[in-house]
């Protein structure tokens, strides 16, 4: 490989495990802490200054090993450093994950893999391409194909490099897709921020997204749980809002240009019965998205002290810094009525909290009349 090459090997065990580590003598100093079995974590000093840990993965398919595995991870998670991790895990974290013909569940694998997950204070940074990174290579309905392949980072890294993608690339020889990951420290596009919409309270299904992200056990650290559940709200909301709602505006068009047409031909001739109880739907619906377009331009309108802020650098990182002093919780009553000043207290009074307000019994408490 030349000069410009340095590598480290981990030995495979027969035909299983192995990891081969390959970097550019260009990008920094690569230091190769510490191996195991299935995992080597390297320290990484870019040519620009940044420090950060990487872990590289070939986990096992076997539960007792995995769990070996998420136990080494989370104690690098606790470090508190800029941390990636990636590779092969060998187990998914939803269902979308795995396509086959027979009805796909999650076991024991995923669970101690989402638990790790939650433990090590890390999220998942998504990907580009194709949804899944292995495939049996069978044909019809043998052919399975999984997400097994992901890379995972902690607040931490994601602050030092915001840009960062992760890309699926083509398999070739391997069952497995590689994965590219770009570590970018300015996004080349401004993504555009989650933000939480009124009127999808009015939905079903986004009150039964809110109800199941807050339902389960959380473990480890309360913060990390708090944030892992938002993270996941976020998400799933996300996904759901992009392929189940259009824009209110066009559709409250499309419905009142339908209202017209049977209101013109109601003034002509009788409407039957199915266009008759077509209008009338016409009416609720339109009634519906009025209301809704209402609350979405309401929410707008009480974030325009940010863009008026933002025409004023002053003014805008004044109000920012007051407005985070404000927002610090130092203190918090208890449902039992004792004061905590105990930041670990604090979270988990809060994970209880919304634990309980999205419990088993929500969906009677949101249904609408």
């Amino acid at each position: 490989m030349g000069r410009r090459w340095s590598s480290f090997t981990v030995p495979a065990e027969g035909i299983s495990g192995g990891l081969i580590l390959l970097w550019k003598t260009a990008v920094g100093y690569v230091d190769v802490v510490t191996v195991s079995r299935y995992a080597a974590h390297m320290v990484v000093s870019s040519k620009e200054g940044e420090t950060w840990l990487m872990t590289a993965v070939y986990a096992s398919n076997q539960l007792e090993q995995q769990k070996l595995l998420w136990e080494e991870l989370v104690g690098l998670g606790n470090l508190g450093l800029p941390w990636l991790v990636g590779g092969d895990f060998n187990a998914i974290l939803a269902v979308e994950e795995k396509r086959s013909r027979a009805t796909v569940t999650l076991g024991p694998k995923s669970s101690n893999f989402a638990k790790f997950v939650e433990e090590a204070g890390v999220c998942d940074l998504g990907y580009e391409g194709v949804p899944f990174t292995w495939c049996n290579n069978q044909s019809g309905d043998n052919r399975i194909w999984v997400r097994l392949d992901r890379a995972l980072a902690n607040p931490e890294w994601v602050r030092m490099f915001p840009g960062s993608r992760v890309l699926h690339l083509d398999r070739s020889s391997s069952d497995h897709a590689p994965l590219l990951v770009q570590a970018q420290g300015t996004p080349e596009r401004r993504r555009r921020p989650f933000r939480f919409e009124l009127y999808w309270m009015e939905y079903k299904e986004c009150r039964d997204i809110i109800a199941r992200s807050w339902r389960g056990t959380a473990h480890g650290n309360p913060m990390h749980g708090f944030n892992h559940k938002i993270m996941n709200m976020q998400r799933y909301l996300g996904l759901w809002s992009k392929a189940g709602l259009g824009c209110l505006e066009t559709e409250m068009k499309a419905v009142r240009m339908e209202i017209q047409r049977l209101e013109e031909r109601d003034a002509r001739e009788e409407l039957d019965a199915a266009d008759f109880t077509n209008l009338r739907c016409c009416y609720n619906r339109r009634a519906a998205l009025s209301r809704q377009i209402n609350l979405k331009w309401l929410q707008r309108s009480r974030l325009k002290w940010v863009q008026e802020g933002d025409r004023n650098t002053h003014f805008f990182h004044l109000t920012t810094t007051l407005r985070g002093r404000r927002n610090k919780i130092q203190r918090l009553r208890s449902k039992e009525g004792e004061w905590t000043q105990d930041q670990e207290h604090i979270a988990k009074e809060f994970l209880e909290h919304y634990e309980e307000l999205w419990g088993p019994n929500t969906a009677e408490r949101w249904e609408l009349p």
